[in-house]
This record gives structure tokens, C-alpha cells and sequence, in this order.
């Protein structure tokens, strides 16, 4: 995938939208609206003439120009998101109030990211997952926050030190940029709750909507690493993978759910490329397709520990 390319149109010349875009250019795709006063509106269209009728009974004379970029319709979300975070970096003001009034960014995160920060972001999500190694791997200085209780509980287990090995270990591996997309569309926290088969969460990483990766307490007290990877590639049958329909992840979508143990993970991710793919791709789907919520509340404490334990990664460090 690559950045929507826009072409700006002048409305104020008496020619209209349609001749001016021109018959043989898709109608679908993103689209700005700039007024008089150079504020600014971002939208998709699947017809972008229809919508365009539609804003200029609202505007009309006060819209002066429209940038217009043909996209696929299965990307229209992502785009329009990228395109809006794009413009207010660069200090637009927009409006759209529920894009500029809400982030998806982490509690006390402003929706206005720098510019910076807002092309690290599309960098990340357009890559495809065979092509990440290119992206840096950035670590955010600490947020300074005082860990959440259950977090507190977490830290203070004596095996804490090898569950945040296999949490530094996914978001190094499998996530893009993991500064650039911390809050905005990963998340770690530490439910501390039971599991569907009866096991402990003791921390998960949750990309949007969907819970990717658990470690989880056993009934045995026995660690183990629950994960929920794309069903292509198909990763080695040793890791005794099961193929099931899980619910919450695009509609029911088949994955292969694996449980390994935290050490068998952390060396999949750094020794076994396909392993390693299908968790990238699993991540690069629910980035582009999952529900950003509220539902999981972080925990930016537990966000900064698990970047300490990558920077001790990048390191060697034992």
C-alpha cells in the first residue's frame, strides 16, 4: 500500500466538480474540503460527486476547494484516518469534531500528534508485514506514570522478569514503530483475571479491538503463551497450533491459536521467519481492520517496563 496522492481542485472558477475531476478517474476515495477561512474537512466517499452535494447544501460557497485521492474502498477507513492525523500534525483546524474531540491515543495522549509522529504512524500501518524490518524500532521515553494496581501485583511476581521478556518480544517482532502506535492501536495491561479454560490472564497485548497475545498462570502454576496468528502463513506443527474460529477477531475469522511456552515464543519471533510473519500479518490486519475501543483500559506504566525489557533485548542484556 502506498500514501493516497491527492489532486486539488479550485471551486471557484464556475466549473464544476464533475468536469473538473474528469470521467475517467475513479469517484472513489478520500477527500478535503477547504473553506474560506482555510478551515478544513476530511471524508470518504464511495462516489465522492454524491458527497460533494451532499456537504455543499450545508457549505455551499463557503467550501473554496476540494483535494480529492482515488483509493480503494477497502482502505477508505485507514486513509481517511491517516489523512486526518496528517492534517491536524501540520496544524489544520478540521471540522470534524469527533475525530478532533476523541483520540485513540493512550489517557492524557492529545489527538494532535506532531508531524513527526503522524508519518511514523502511516509509515508503520502501510509497510507490509514482509517488509518491517525496515522500519525503525523507536522507544518512547517513560511516561513517568505510577503503575496501576494489578500492574503493581504483576511487577512484584518473582517471574515477572520472563512474562515481560515474551510481551518485549511481540511488540519488537511483530509491531510496527512500536512508538509511533502505542496507545493509538496496541495496547498491554494486566487483567489478573480467568482465562476462557480456566487459566489466570496475568498480561495481554491487545491490537485495537482484539486480545493478540496472553501469558497466562496455569492451574499447574506453569507460565504459558497464548497467541492468536493470521492462518497464512501456517506456522510449524511443532508449535502444536490449533485452527479455530475466534469471534472477537474480524467477525470469526479462522487463526491459528498456538500456546507455547515463554521461552519456545520469545525464540520463534527472533528464529523462525514464518512464525514471525504470520504474528506480523495478524497485526497488520487488526490494524487496518479492528475497532479502536476504550473497552481495555492500559497501562502506560506496564507500556514503559515492557520497553525497558526491548531496549535490554536490543542489548543482549540477560
Amino acid at each position: 500500500m502506498e500514501s493516497p496522492v491527492f489532486t486539488h481542485y479550485p471551486l471557484t472558477d464556475g466549473a464544476t466538480l464533475s468536469q473538473l475531476i474528469g470521467p475517467t478517474t475513479s469517484r472513489c476515495g478520500i477527500y478535503v474540503l477547504t473553506f474560506a477561512n482555510v478551515d478544513q474537512y476530511v471524508g470518504q466517499a464511495k462516489n465522492v460527486l454524491t458527497r460533494f452535494t451532499d456537504h455543499y447544501d450545508r457549505w455551499g460557497r463557503d467550501i473554496h476547494s476540494l483535494d480529492f485521492a482515488p483509493a480503494a474502498a477497502q482502505h477508505l477507513n485507514l486513509y481517511e484516518l491517516l489523512t486526518i492525523r496528517r492534517r491536524l500534525a501540520a496544524g489544520v483546524v478540521l471540522r470534524n469534531d469527533v475525530h478532533t474531540k476523541v483520540s485513540a491515543a493512550r489517557p492524557g495522549m492529545s489527538p494532535v500528534l506532531d508531524l513527526d509522529t503522524a508519518e511514523a504512524i502511516e509509515r508503520a500501518l502501510l509497510t507490509p508485514a514482509e517488509e518491517m524490518d525496515h522500519l525503525p524500532c523507536q522507544i518512547p521515553p517513560s511516561s513517568g506514570a505510577t503503575p496501576r494496581r494489578n500492574t503493581a501485583t504483576l511487577l512484584a511476581r518473582p517471574d515477572a522478569h520472563s512474562i515481560l521478556d515474551v510481551l518485549a518480544a511481540f511488540v519488537r517482532y511483530a509491531l510496527p514503530d512500536p512508538a509511533a502506535t502505542e496507545g493509538r492501536y496496541w495496547k498491554v495491561k494486566a487483567p489478573l483475571s480467568k482465562a476462557h479454560d480456566g487459566s489466570r490472564n496475568l498480561v495481554t497485548l491487545v491490537v485495537q479491538n482484539v486480545p493478540f497475545v496472553h501469558v497466562r498462570e496455569e492451574s499447574s502454576r506453569r507460565i504459558t503463551v497464548e497467541v492468536h496468528l493470521d492462518p497464512q502463513p501456517v506456522i510449524n506443527p511443532d508449535y502444536g497450533a490449533e485452527d479455530v474460529s475466534f469471534p472477537y477477531m474480524l467477525k470469526g475469522s479462522p487463526i491459528q491459536r498456538a500456546h507455547l511456552s515463554p521461552d519456545i515464543a520469545i525464540k520463534a519471533l527472533t528464529d523462525d521467519a514464518v512464525f514471525r510473519l504470520a504474528a506480523r500479518r495478524t497485526v497488520r490486519r487488526l490494524m487496518h481492520k479492528g475497532q479502536a475501543t476504550t473497552m481495555h483500559i492500559p497501562d502506560p506504566a506496564l507500556a514503559d517496563t515492557v520497553f525497558s525489557h526491548i531496549v535490554r533485548l536490543e542489548e543482549g542484556t540477560p
